[in-house]
């Protein structure tokens, strides 16, 4: 065991030299791999410092990591001459030769990575040429190198054009002194990148591009220049776009408040219409009913001519008692005091009955009433009294705006669909423009509202018909044409 170890000691004394030579190639490649691991923050970035595509860098690389295996060799060369030293006078001759085969092959290994440096530059320079971004070499003195094919494609040069010229001259004058700034942080600081500067064309035009600056020392720099003047007006769009879409939302939040103040205002005078209405009708009703008592106590003491007079004056305080009858039903609905008696009715014995009690009025107005009902009709659950009055509505319009010889049919029809009934009350009658089809069912709305209309009314009867047929949870349409009639159906909810 001594012996190995004086052995060993002695080797290492003798080849030192050679041994500090071999382990500096490694410490070096290990030293700069623990730089740049830290520098790239990890393992990705430090293999895409050590891959990208640049020919100094390539050029680098390849010398730092055959450092140790030049020293390596170098080393053994070292230790191969201090042997050699020590037989030299035994071995002049063979050591002469020994280094002479030695030195041949080195030169072939030499050459040989020459050469592979050589294909490296090369194809390094076909793909910076075929880049679509501008690559750029120029020198310390800011002359122009090399120019890739993406530069021609931005810039408009072509490579000829501006060899040897000057790299500013590509910007306008007041950008160079920013230029070189930009130049000088990559000389001090290996690399520069400006998000925004702008360059001049062939054409005289000025480009907005992004340039990213790298020292290559002695050599000068590369510059790496996109062009960014789509993205530019594209961000100038878009903050146009944005301003503008700003500007409606506030336009849009003061039109909100004003419908809102608008829509308190309309809702506080729908509140004093709706509360006129109720008292108005129930002033009306008080009258109407006692001269109701006394023409029919009149009647059972008149003579047969002023009888007549009597029943008509009796027909008009109906009509009267009808009209303010939805006048309180209306006001009832929009202050919600309306309260419905759902029951379980024979809508057959429902039609009949209204029907009936217009007979009188279409023959006054010489109109037929037909009835026509589909069989086995399901019950209905409703408040009779609400629709009977809708019944009513419907009915009174039919036969008051028709004409003498005029028909009404009435007509209840049980869908396939099933869940509801439809009835509807057709007439043929003077018809409704389609302008007025949309609103006639909104309160006192009337197509003719002129004081000198033909027909009575106060345009509550739809109205009324609508928000009744709503609460029963159906709906209410019109179809008509000017000449040919008007056809009012609705919807009801079956048990």
């Amino acid at each position: 065991m001594l012996k190995f170890l004086r052995e060993l000691t002695a080797t290492i004394k003798t080849h030192r030299l050679s041994i500090a030579i071999g382990v500096s190639g490694w410490l070096l490649l290990i030293l700069y791999l623990t730089y740049e691991y830290k520098a790239m923050a990890g393992l990705r970035g430090l293999i895409a410092h050590l891959t990208r595509i640049d020919p100094i860098f390539l050029t680098f690389h390849i010398m730092i990591f055959l450092a140790p295996v030049v020293s390596t060799a170098f080393a053994y060369l070292v230790s191969k001459k201090i042997e050699l030293e020590a037989e030299l006078r035994k071995h002049t001759e063979e050591l002469i030769k020994i280094v002479e085969e030695r030195t041949t092959q080195l030169r072939h290994y030499s050459e040989h990575l020459k050469e592979l440096v050589d294909e490296r530059t090369a194809e390094l320079r076909a793909i910076l040429v075929a880049s679509m971004d501008a690559v750029i070499n120029f020198s310390s003195r800011g002359e122009i190198l090399m120019w890739s094919r993406g530069a021609e494609d931005i810039l408009g040069y072509s490579e000829a054009e501006v060899a040897g010229e000057a790299f500013e001259n590509l910007f306008p004058p007041e950008i160079r002194e920013e230029l070189r700034e930009l130049i000088k942080k990559a000389r001090i600081e290996g690399f520069a990148r400006q998000g925004e500067l702008k360059m001049r064309r062939k054409d005289g035009s000025v480009i907005d591009v992004e340039m990213t600056l790298t020292s290559l020392g002695k050599l000068g720099f590369t510059a790496i220049v996109r062009d960014i003047t789509q993205r530019k007006q594209y961000e100038e769009m878009l903050k146009r776009s944005r301003d503008a879409y700003f500007n409606m939302l506030q336009d849009l939040e003061k039109a909100h408040e004003e419908l809102k103040f608008a829509y308190n205002e309309l809702r506080e005078i729908d509140r004093i219409k709706t509360d006129i209405i109720s008292n108005v009708s129930h002033e009306l009703k008080t009258p109407l009913t006692v001269a109701r008592g006394f023409i029919e106590l009149a009647m059972g003491e008149a003579n047969d001519n002023v009888k007549g007079y009597l029943k008509k004056a009796a027909e008009a305080l109906d009509r009267q008692s009808h009209i303010i009858d939805d006048l309180v039903k209306v006001a009832e609905i929009h202050r919600g005091e309306i309260s419905l008696n759902f029951e379980v009715a024979d809508i057959e014995n429902i039609i009949w009955e209204v029907v009936e009690r217009k007979e009188d009025m279409a023959a006054r107005h010489r109109v037929r009433i037909y009835v026509e009902l589909d069989n086995g009709l399901p019950p209905v659950k409703v408040d009779v009294s609400g629709i009977k009055h809708v019944l009513n509505n419907l009915l009174d319009n039919a036969i008051k705006f028709n004409r003498i010889g005029g028909e009404v049919k009435v007509k209840v029809t049980n869908p396939k669909s099933g869940g509801y009934i439809v009835i509807c009350i057709e007439d043929t009658g003077i018809g409704i423009e389609k302008q007025h089809l949309e609103k006639i069912f909104e309160p006192l709305y009337q197509v003719d509202s002129s004081t000198t209309r033909r027909y009575p009314g106060t345009g509550m009867g739809l109205a009324l018909a609508k928000r009744m047929v709503e609460l029963h949870g159906g709906s209410i349409w019109a179809e008509s044409e000017p000449g040919k009639g008007s056809k009012f159906c609705f919807t009801l909810p079956v048990e």
